[in-house]
């Protein structure tokens, strides 16, 4: 993959970054990744944590949420495993984290909005706790994905009130594939800018 990215480097002057998704890409030898990397004229970007599918190593499932669910204990797994891809960006260079939930409902009465809400708000502040000083935090959103009734980071304005709450370190991350039908994309880009908050776009 490292080859293959710097092929595409080479020939359009990309940004010259990867960002790996844990537990896909876990790296088994940071020093060797990173070596290879360098000699394509490579970085490692933003570390993106995988908490919507069960892992091997799971001890409880993500089929009702990661950083909302009502159970505590698959909180807790959720934010291990973010902090231990923190763990694996500095190894290799990185900076930064981005934060994807598939979090949500599928059904009316299913799930506490309010309570998702808090229960997600905790969990980010203890990973975001758990960032080194120089890191920051991007919040991506995605409006009904993968639920069909409620997602609890669904649009811009849900990002946006996370990371205000969390501090200087967070920012939103713009899905321009994941909005409403008709969203102006352009003005919730001047609208997050204006406010600092915006860190780039997927």
């Amino acid at each position: 993959k490292i080859e293959d990215v710097g092929l595409l480097h080479k020939l359009n002057s990309a940004s010259g970054a990867i960002s790996l998704h844990i537990p896909w890409d876990i790296p088994t030898d940071c020093i060797e990744i990173k070596t290879l990397a360098a000699q394509h004229g490579l970085k490692f970007d933003a570390m993106n944590s995988n908490t919507f599918q069960d892992q091997a190593n799971a001890e409880h499932t993500y089929k009702y949420g990661s950083l909302q669910n009502v159970n505590k204990a698959v909180r807790k797994q959720a934010i291990a495993h973010n902090i231990e891809v923190i763990k694996h960006g500095i190894e290799l260079g990185s900076e930064s984290l981005t934060v994807w939930l598939a979090d949500g409902s599928n059904f009316p009465g299913q799930l506490n909005f309010r309570k998702a809400y808090q229960n997600t708000l905790e969990s980010l502040e203890e990973i975001y706790d758990a960032l080194p000083s120089n890191w920051k935090l991007f919040l991506e959103y995605k409006c009904a994905e993968p639920n069909f009734y409620s997602t609890t980071v669904a649009d811009w304005g849900q990002s946006y009130s996370y990371v205000k709450k969390l501090g200087d370190k967070a920012q939103t991350l713009v899905d321009l594939g994941h909005h409403l039908p008709n969203a102006n994309i352009e003005q919730i880009v001047s609208l997050l800018l204006m406010e600092n908050k915006l860190v780039g776009f997927h």
